[in-house]
């Protein structure tokens, strides 16, 4: 079914759009797709589908206006014929492939076709979209019926059916938070890695520092700590000793101040 996706319907896509949105989808877009979901025998209410994918939470991995994710518009970007090695290639687009609204149409309608053929029914499909099929292999028949991308669906349809255009322009909001979350994960994570690598190198920088001072006859606490410029304190904390007595022999971890 995938290879239906190279016939003249979707040339549309690519015409002059007309009132774009802010994510650049006309009329002619929507009445385009309106007529591809036709031709494939996939639900009217797949108009709806990408306003419903933006609703779902927690998923920094995906963009565009269908909310793909790298691997499946890599995937699909190659089925097209577009050598695509990373998703923000520039040699085709200028820009992330998922981002395009034509393009990602073709993409995201294929691999749910795909993902048709193999589950048997729109609603798996969708769900295993959504998710994953990682994801939808693990959930049980109460999680499927209950899968917040179906509700988001048919709520979506029942609020947008007389204004599709406005479910389309509702998604740049819906993208812009992502994009927040994603900005907000990455930030997080920044902030994991400096810290990681703050206590590696203060841990190197502690080794450096770090003198094993074997004790002579006539040494004392007091006079290592005086010839290392260090507390006695210090020296019985970083040795675990619990008086000042010390041996001959014996070794003490010192740290230069």
């Amino acid at each position: 079914m995938f290879k239906k996706l190279q016939g003249i319907i979707f040339i549309i896509f690519l015409m002059a759009a007309t009132s774009p949105s802010a994510l650049g989808v006309s009329k002619e877009y929507i009445d385009s797709l309106k007529v591809t979901l036709r031709s494939m025998n996939m639900p009217p209410a797949f108009l709806f589908l990408p306003h419903a994918l933006s609703e779902v939470r927690g998923r920094t991995d995906r963009a565009g206006i269908w909310s793909l994710t790298a691997a499946d518009a890599i995937r699909g970007a190659r089925k097209l014929g577009i050598k695509v090695q990373v998703p923000n290639d520039t040699t085709m687009l200028n820009s992330d492939i998922r981002n395009d609204a034509a393009l990602s149409t073709k993409i995201a309608l294929g691999r749910l076709s795909e993902l048709f053929d193999e589950y048997g029914d729109w609603n798996s499909a969708v769900i295993a979209f959504a998710t994953s099929p990682v994801a939808f292999a693990s959930m049980d028949s109460a999680q499927i019926a209950d899968a917040p991308i179906l509700r988001y669906l048919k709520e979506d349809e029942a609020r947008y059916s007389k204004k599709p255009a406005k479910a389309f322009d509702d998604i740049g909001r819906q993208l812009e938070m992502r994009q927040s979350e994603l900005e907000a994960a990455r930030h997080l994570e920044a902030e994991k890695n400096k810290a990681r690598i703050d206590s590696l190198r203060k841990q190197q920088a502690r080794a450096e520092e770090k003198t094993v001072y074997r004790i002579k006859r006539g040494d004392t606490l007091g006079g290592i700590a005086a010839r290392y410029h260090v507390k006695v304190s210090d020296i019985r904390k970083w040795n675990n000793l619990r008086s000042d007595m010390i041996r001959e022999g014996k070794t003490l971890i010192i740290y230069r101040k």
